[in-house]
Formats: structure tokens, sequence, C-alpha cells
């Protein structure tokens, strides 16, 4: 739920109102708008409000200065905002393009066109035009815009991951991704681009077809050197740039503008003189008007004259390169060829290492990774020569810059890393580092860095794919060890299906990891499993990995796995011995001086405390708050406010309790901790219905609902489905008992009530019983136990 440049605004708008306590009435009322207003704005029917409109609702809802800037492009018309959600911001201007750009992006806003493939081959511009068509068209679909770079995955496997990451979607238990991912995309306009096709273009066609036919509102935007023969498929050919036809249309020539644009990026004053001007001709003429190719010959400019550069590709004969392929093909690998030949044999050995980054380098990884970069000066020395000669990109990321070969330049170069035979040497060394690296985190996703650390290793997500993949099979340590150091990161940001896939994948090749990462494997995979409500899978791994720690004297790790057992029996209704384990848990902390720790464990026994209506829950609950704001955990401290927030809701106290849980709900928020979120959005929604604001109280359940399903939280969806019923029960009472099947259903996980909800819950029932019949209650009831829990939210709409 972090604020992205270009987001949808409705999208955020009612974001924004949720976090704010608000129900559409209530802005309404505060903003003097109609509350027919605030409907049609937050269901994308009025897409771009006026600015004084925009200014209006930031006032009322009191956005911070980076709130409303992201609020205010949302609300500009396409083509006008900044780069749209998930989309890289442009690399270089857009030259010679425009009016294709404008011609697809028409084709995208016609009703009846669902894809539409560019086509063309290597280094003819297709993805800079491509991203430049969906930075013009974002604004017209509200259900957001998802691109996906096939080039960085490695496998088919991950391209349905890929792409519901690209539209925050997350997996479920049970069920594979595909279904919630369409579940997502199956009403809103959405749009979806796919880069690189013919990377994966076997497993692509299917998985875009069934897209296409569940989900009417999606439309799909591809890039190819060939089409995928699909039925729907409208197909673009992207043409070279045009090139002069004679030494007079120089000036016209948009392969021209393209090539000196790039040299004055290198030398500022560069200018085609007359003399110069034939051999700039033929030069754009050989390279047949392909941008890459141009981009790698005006990356020259400041070594060789425009004569010199015309006569050195004329001997590189890139109109005569291989016999293999098209003559455009052969002339882009001539271009490369010859690029390649004229970096220094430092340069050459660096751009064949760093092609094993599947997901884009920082200077320290490339130092840490290719052999042949003694330190960080030299990465830095080496990888700025690479981009002013175009072989790679720099795209900034958290702060700092982060390097990526273009497709076809690290194709190109894993060819020459595995010819020289050094392949698997530097493959190891970059499996290493990504692993290392991930170990390194591990201790830091606890306290002050927390959310740095979260940053950076969404940066790195992609190497941590490609290593794995690389990893099953070969160096099975590695891949425990590395999937078992990301299971807390997973959880954070919600991504646990991919973690226990990780995991899973790591732990069935032949065990050849040490005892202490067999032991964080196995607790990762438990703790996975819990949080998806998979209790006794979660048991037997937590134990494993308890004996395990045990058998290694590894007190820490004897600690947090008692910490997670103790949460599986405080879901199964098992409070006593969720105590004694927390417990437990706590005092190891202590002895191991581990502050930061003890005050989680606090934080598990508070959870306890309110769950089963202890009186000392508040007092409990307040002394771990003030002990993670000292500490500065993101989490930790999100967990502390939901707590304290919870007991002191029960107890009586809403408006105490509502400005801890908003508190709680913008921290999770600001730091995309995903339970966190979903679980501040239920508490508000209790509150709210205990204060008689039902309105607000059904739009926050309802959201927390889809956020819980969407994590896979059955236990936690249940008690939601049955504060629904308390909302509704008085004025739909058959939709009440449906909601209240579900719940049961949900809860036939062994994912017991608390004790906390039971007045509430037998409440609901016999209201529901009363006002329905005995014979109508039951009937709906048994309606709702077999709808399936990813439809429950339909009903709600």
């Amino acid at each position: 739920m972090r604020d992205q440049p270009g987001g949808h605004f409705g999208a955020l708008l009612r974001r924004h109102r949720l976090v704010a306590g608000l129900s559409q009435q209530a802005l309404a009322d505060r903003s003097g708008l109609s509350v027919d207003a605030i409907a049609a704005l937050e269901r994308g029917r009025r897409r771009r409000p006026r600015a004084f409109t925009v200014r209006l609702l930031a006032d009322t809802l009191d956005l911070d200065d980076g709130a409303r800037q992201v609020l205010a492009s949302a609300s500009e018309p396409a083509g006008t905002s900044t780069a749209p959600t998930r989309v890289p911001p442009p690399f270089t201007e857009l030259v010679g393009r425009i009016e294709e750009r404008d011609a697809v992006a028409s084709l995208l806003r016609q009703d009846g066109v669902r894809l539409v493939t560019l086509t063309g081959p290597g280094g003819v511009g297709k993805t800079q035009l491509a991203l430049d068509v969906v930075r013009q068209v974002a604004g017209d679909f509200p259900g957001g815009v998802g691109w996906v770079a096939l080039s960085q995955l490695g496998d088919a496997a991950a391209i349905t991951q890929a792409v519901a990451t690209s539209f925050g979607v997350r997996d479920a238990p049970g069920r594979p991704l595909l279904d919630p991912l369409t579940a997502t995309l199956a009403t809103p306009d959405a749009l979806l681009l796919l880069d690189n096709c013919e990377h994966l273009v076997g497993p692509v066609t299917p998985f875009v077809e069934h897209l296409l036919m569940s989900c009417s509102g999606l439309r799909v935007l591809a890039t190819s050197r060939e089409r995928l023969r699909l039925p729907a498929e409208i197909v673009r050919p992207v043409a070279p740039l045009a090139v002069p036809g004679d030494d007079d249309e120089v000036d016209d020539s948009p392969a021209v503008a393209l090539f000196v644009r790039r040299a004055r990026q290198l030398l500022p004053d560069f200018r085609l003189t007359a003399a110069d001007r034939p051999a700039v001709a033929r030069i754009c003429r050989e390279l047949d008007g392909l941008p890459l190719a141009l981009e790698l010959a005006a990356a020259r400019v400041n070594v060789l004259s425009i004569r010199q550069l015309a006569a050195s590709i004329d001997e590189a004969g890139c109109l005569t390169g291989s016999r293999d392929g098209t003559p455009r093909h052969r002339t882009l690998r001539a271009a490369i060829d010859w690029s390649y030949e004229l970096l220094g044999a430092d340069e050459r050995r660096a751009l064949r290492q760093l092609a094993v980054f599947a997901g884009g380098w920082s200077l320290q990884a490339a130092a840490a990774t290719c052999p042949v970069l003694a330190d960080e000066e030299q990465a830095l020395t080496v990888t700025a020569s690479l981009v002013d000669k175009s072989l790679a990109i720099a795209v900034p990321a958290n702060g700092q810059a982060r390097y990526f070969l273009l497709f076809t330049v690290r194709r190109y170069a894993l060819e020459k890393l595995r010819a020289s035979g050094d392949l698997d040497a530097v493959a190891t060394t970059y499996a290493r580092y990504v692993t290392e690296l991930a170990e390194r985190a591990a201790p830091e996703l606890h306290g002050p860095r927390q959310v740095d650390w979260l940053d950076r290793l969404d940066t790195e997500v992609n190497n941590v794919r490609a290593v794995l993949a690389w990893a099953s099979g070969r160096r099975t340590d590695i891949g425990v060890r590395l999937a078992g150091a990301l299971w807390r990161y997973c959880y954070l940001r919600g991504r646990y299906g991919e973690g226990r896939a990780w995991l899973t994948t790591a732990l069935a090749g032949d065990h050849t990891a040490s005892a202490t990462a067999l032991a964080g494997a196995q607790l990762g995979t438990g703790v996975l499993a819990f949080l998806q409500c998979e209790y006794d899978l979660a048991a037997a791994r937590i134990e494993a990995a308890l004996r395990l720690y045990r058998e290694h004297g590894d007190r820490r790790g004897v600690a947090e796995s008692l910490q997670r057992l103790g949460s599986v029996a405080r879901e199964r209704g098992d409070y006593e011995r969720a105590l004694r384990l927390h417990e437990e848990s706590r005092d190891l902390w202590h002895a191991a001086g581990d502050q930061a720790r003890v005050a989680e464990s606090r934080n598990y026994l508070g959870f306890v405390a309110w769950l089963t209506e202890d009186p000392d829950a508040v007092d409990s609950c307040r002394q771990t708050l003030a002990v993670f704001r000292r500490l500065a955990d993101a989490e930790g401290t999100a967990w502390a406010l939901l707590n304290l927030g919870a007991a002191v809701a029960y107890l009586g106290e809403p408006d105490r309790a509502e400005r801890l849980l908003r508190e709680s709900l913008a921290l999770a928020d600001r730091t995309r901790f995903a339970e966190g979120v979903a679980w501040s959005l239920n508490l508000l929604g209790v509150v709210a219905r205990r204060t008689g604001r039902a309105e607000l109280a059904g739009e926050l359940l309802v959201e927390s609902l889809r956020q819980h399903l969407a994590l896979g939280d059955r236990w936690r969806a249940a008690s939601v489905c049955e504060e629904l019923a308390a909302v509704t029960v008085a004025t739909d009472p058959a939709r009440a008992a449906r909601l209240l099947g579900a719940a049961d259903e949900l809860r036939s996980s062994d994912a017991r009530r608390p004790p906390v909800e039971q007045p509430d819950y037998e409440q609901t029932v016999r209201t529901c019983r009363e006002a329905l019949g005995a014979a109508t209650f039951t009937t709906e009831h048994a309606d709702g136990r077999t709808t399936p829990p990813d439809t429950l939210t339909n009903h709600l709409d």
C-alpha cells in the first residue's frame, strides 16, 4: 500500500480516507463535497478531478507534502502524469517514434482491443517504445499497470509470480497463485506490459491466453521478436529508425537525430560539420537504423572522429557479419561484436562476468562478484565506462544507482562468459554473494535498520530467484542457506507462498548444508506455514528445527523456535501452552542479553493477554510499546500499538483505541508490513462497529478481509467475517448468516475463535436466528460454508 507516483487516484483516495478513519459520508461532510462525488472519485467514474478538489481533499485528510504530491500526480490526465506504478522512468527521450507511440496508445484505448504485440529484431527499440506508450495511457487504467521484464526471469515458473508481484497480488495456501491473480484482474481495467516475450515465449502464450479469457477488463501490451499467435493479438511491427536516403536528408533522419543526441550526452559541444555529415549518414545506413547499434556507435565519439568511426564500422563488417539470422539480427550482432572488441581487456572480462546478474548490480556487488574488479572504485570506473558505451544502463533505486545490462547485450555477454570457461566459477561467486547478503540482512530485519534492509532485499529479489534456481540440483547448501535466511523477509513483505516454495525446493535436495542452516530453513518453512494456518505442518517443521538447535547448543535458535511454537498454540486455542512457550522464550532471550527479542516475547505475551481478556493486558502492552519505540523497530512498534489498541478497545476505550490503531495502520502502511495493515484495518473496523459507525466499519472490514485472504490467514479471515456479520445483521440478516457460515468453514482448519470475540459472536448468532428463523438461518449458513474464501468479498460489494 505504499504510495507510488501515478497510482490510480480513486484507490489512493480511498486508502487515505480509511487510514484517517473516515466514511465517505464523513469525508463529504468535512470537505464540503457531496457523498456521491466522493463515491464517484473512488470508483473511477471521475478519474480526473479539478486541482482545487484535489487540494481540498488533501487538506481535509491532512496529508503530508509527499502524499499530496502523489495524490496530485495520480489525478493528472494520461500523458502528463509521472511514471505509472511499477514502470521505470525513461532512460532517454523517445526519438522518431512519437507517431508510433500515439498509434499504439490509441489502439490500447479502443474497445475490443485486448492484446497488442510490438515485434521486431533485438535492439530496434521495442522496450523503450512500449514503456513510453504505458506512461501515455496509465491514467486510463484504474485497475493499475503492471510491468514484467521477462529477460530477468530464469524459468517459466517465475512468470506468474512476477506478474502477481507487479500488481501487488499475494499467494494463498492450497491454490495456485494464478487464481488470486485472475481474481484481482477480473473486474477493473488493468494494463500488463510483458517485455521480451521471446525469452519465454512457450509458457508466456498460454499464460496470456488464460488471463485474457478470464479477465475481461485486462489489456496486454507485449514486446517480442515473434508474435504470440493468439486470436486476439494485434501485431505492430517496430521498424528501425528511418535513415537518410542520401546525404541531403541527414537533417530529417530520426536515425541521425538519435546518433547526435547520444553523442551529445558524451560531448555536450558535439555538432555535425558539413564534412562529417556524409560519414554520419553512412554510419546510420550501415547500422540499418537500429537504435541500439546507433547508440553503441555514438558512444565512441569521444575516442574516434566521425570518419574514423565510419571506417571502423565498415571494417567490422556490420553489413556482412555472421550468416546466421536475418540481416538486421546480423547487423546488431556485428555491432555488439564491434563494441565488444573495442573494449579494453578488463572491460571485456567485466562485461562477461557482470552478465550473471539477473536483477542488476550495485558497485559493491560487482566488486564482490567479478574477479576482474578489485574494489568498488574499479567497479565504478568500469561500470561507468560500460554505461558511457551504451552497453549498460543506470537506474535509480532506493537513493542509489543500480546497473543493468541491456537484454541483448546480457545474452551476448553470457555467451562469451560460457565460451571463456568461467561461467561456473563466476556463477558460484555470484551465488555466494547473494547468499551472504541475505544472511547479513536477516538479523537486521529486527531493529532500526529493518526498513532499509527490506528495501535493499526488494531490489535483489530477481537475483535471489536466479541463485535459487541455479542452486537447485547444484549447490543445495547455498539454496538452503539463502532460502532459510529470507523467511522473515517473506513474512514482512507478505510473500508467504513464494517463501515456502523457495524453502520446499531447497530442502528437497540432498542435504549438504550445515545443521544450523537446515534448522533455519525448517524454522522458516514452519513459520510461513503457520501464517497460512497449516498448523500441523507448521508444528512439525518448527519442532524439527528445535531439535536441531538443541542438539547443537544454539540457544538463540531454541528461543526463536519456542516463540513460534507458542504462536501455533495460540491460534489453536491452547493459551496456557502459548503463555508457557512465550515465557520460556523470553527467559532465554533475557539470558542472552538481547533486550530487543525480550521485547518481542513480551509483545507475544501481550497478544495472548488481550485475546484471553486478561485484565493486566493494558499495562503489559503499554510497557512493550515504550520499549519498541526506543528501539525504533517498525514491525515491533506496529504490533505493540496494535496490541495496546486492541486491549483498550475491548475494555471500552474506543477513542484511545482508535488513536493507537490508526498509528499502527499508518506505520504498517508506510513500511509495507502486509500483516500489520490487515490487522489494523480489522481492529479499526471493530472500534467503528462498536461506536455505531456501521458504514465505516463495513469498509474497513471488507478491506481487511481481502488482505487476510490474500495472505492466506484463515484464522483472522474467519474473525473478520464474524465482525462483518455483526455489522450487517440488522440490515441484511441473510447475508450475516452466510458470513457466519463462511467463518465456520474457515475455522475448520483448527483456527479457534479467541475468547475476547466470543460474546459478540454469540450475540450476532442470536440476533440473526431471531431475524430469520431457525430454518432459514440454517439454509443461509450452509450456503456460506460452501462459498469459496476468495469470493467472499463479492457478496459485500
